[in-house]
């Protein structure tokens, strides 16, 4: 095959069960089973091994292999760590996942022929693989990947050629079920990735909602916006007349800013010369399981919002769309399977992995006059933590780290039982209030000053700056707020 490199695949058109059932071939079926077992060659089929080759494994790299099953794509990566035969043992290794604890076995057997000791297989659901951690000079630290394989579950449309199954078994309904997982898996896999990193995203499905959707989503999620009054980095919104920072170091204020993204795709359209393909779609229609079509999220009436998402649709900005380097492999193009595959770099931190930046709140904040300005139907009552009207919050001082905040404690707000006129009930959470109009966050203060129980005098709480929060936190609390607490999209639930 001219698109492996030095030309060490094969390909035959024999099926499997040709090669099972003739005489004249028996032979060479047990060559082949032994030479298998033995692990001198792999058999897989002819695209799936693109998305490893795209990787350009290093005998240095961290590897995570995020869907790993049944391991084809697996045992390539191990057989690129060992590539240098005058390295005996890599520095680096191969992180294989996989769902299904069955598969997962499955897994196992395949690694095992290569007697490699540079791979290790787990099983979590890849959309919420946890972070691990390495000790570095005595010193735990966060293990980020150099290269990561998101090869995703898909509806397998692209394989109608060899599985006469998906004849039987397909439905649109199968790639709006799936694109909600598909880019969680994506989303988490990018979080994971170290900086100058390469991930490939692959399917075997044609279907754009599960290719070219998802990729633009994923590309839109790494773009920072920041709007006045709002820092996305940050799990506590400071409602002050603040200014706008991007990465890039400007401050515009009272605008809004998109940053560069913290992704983007690379064109690899010529690391692998002998392959064929085509560029991804700028233009799609997604359709319902009944054949009814939406050409925008728009027009999407509100019954079949849980069923049809915004990012499943192109793109308004189709010049960005058509600049993506997308890569199409149709049956037709080399006598294989369908395929679509993606390689994305990360370029720094995504948006919401950033600790917050320290800045002078010094001034910034005014305190309001009504304590009751923030009563609504439906919604948490919130009362000052300190005023004319009410006591201040119990222990409030000391949950405070002693020169955390400097400002006026009529800034801070905290939820409170009682209505309007009734007696206030006030409790431990505190949240910032000021001038956006966007949901007001609230954060827990965990007990921090090593004196807790002696008095604090809240007039002497000043610090020119706020610190940071990790990063998984950060994380956790971005993604609630996307999903307005539902994370029910896809098949994952």
């Amino acid at each position: 095959m001219r698109l492996y490199p030095e030309e060490l695949a094969w390909h035959t058109n024999l099926s499997r069960k040709i090669l099972r059932k003739s005489p004249q071939l028996e032979k060479f079926h047990q060559f082949l089973v032994s030479e298998t077992e033995s692990g001198n060659i792999s058999r897989q089929e002819a695209v799936s091994m693109i998305p490893p080759l795209l990787l350009n494994v290093q005998p240095h790299h961290k590897i995570l292999d995020m869907c790993a099953a049944p391991g084809s794509k697996t045992t390539q990566l191990i057989e690129m760590l060992h590539a240098d035969m005058n390295v005996p043992f890599p520095e680096g290794f191969v992180i294989a996942n996989d769902v299904d604890n069955k598969r997962c076995y499955l897994l196992v057997h395949q690694a095992k022929r290569l007697s490699s000791p540079c791979i290790m297989v787990v099983n979590h659901d890849a959309s919420s693989i946890p972070r691990l951690q390495m000790d570095v000079g005595g010193r735990k630290e966060i293990l980020f990947y150099d290269r990561i394989l998101c090869d995703v579950p898909c509806s397998g449309d692209g394989t109608m050629r060899k599985n006469i199954d998906v004849w039987k078994k397909w439905t649109t309904l199968n790639s709006l079920q799936l694109h909600g997982l598909q880019l969680r898996i994506a989303t988490r896999g990018a979080e994971q990735l170290a900086e100058g990193g390469r991930m490939v995203y692959s399917t075997c499905s044609l279907n754009p909602i599960e290719d070219e959707a998802v990729i633009a989503s994923l590309l839109e999620k790494s773009e920072a916006q920041v709007t006045e009054g709002v820092r996305l980095w940050c799990t506590v919104q400071l409602c002050c007349q603040s200014e706008v920072h991007c990465k890039t170091g400007e401050t515009k204020p009272g605008q809004e800013t998109v940053c560069p993204g913290a992704l983007e795709l690379a064109d690899v359209s010529n690391e692998l010369p002998g392959l064929k393909w085509m560029p991804g779609i700028t233009q799609w229609k997604v359709m319902t399981k009944d054949g009814q079509w939406f050409t925008d999220w728009d027009a999407v009436p509100h019954s079949r919002h849980t069923q049809i998402r915004p990012t499943m649709f192109p793109l308004k900005d189709l010049e960005k769309l058509r600049a993506m380097h997308l890569e199409r492999i149709l049956p037709h193009h080399q006598n294989t399977g369908g395929f679509f595959v993606a390689v994305l770099v990360k370029k720094s931190s995504m948006p919401w992995n950033k600790r917050q930046p320290k800045f002078p709140v010094s001034g910034s904040f005014q305190p309001i006059t009504d304590s009751r300005a923030l009563l609504t139907s439906g919604q948490p009552s919130f009362t000052f933590a300190a005023g004319n009207d009410d006591k201040p919050c119990p222990g409030l001082a000391r949950k405070m780290q002693p020169g955390l905040f400097a400002m006026d404690l009529n800034c801070l707000l905290v939820p409170f039982q009682g209505g309007p006129g009734s007696r206030v009930e006030k409790k431990e959470n505190l949240s910032l209030q000021g001038k956006s109009t966007e949901t007001r966050g609230s954060t827990q203060l965990s007990p921090a000053d090593p004196t807790e129980g002696a008095p604090t005098d809240p007039s002497k709480l000043e610090s020119p700056s706020v610190t940071g929060t990790g990063d998984t936190e950060i994380a956790h609390a971005t993604e609630d707020l996307e999903n307005n607490g539902n994370r029910k999209d896809g098949v994952c639930g």
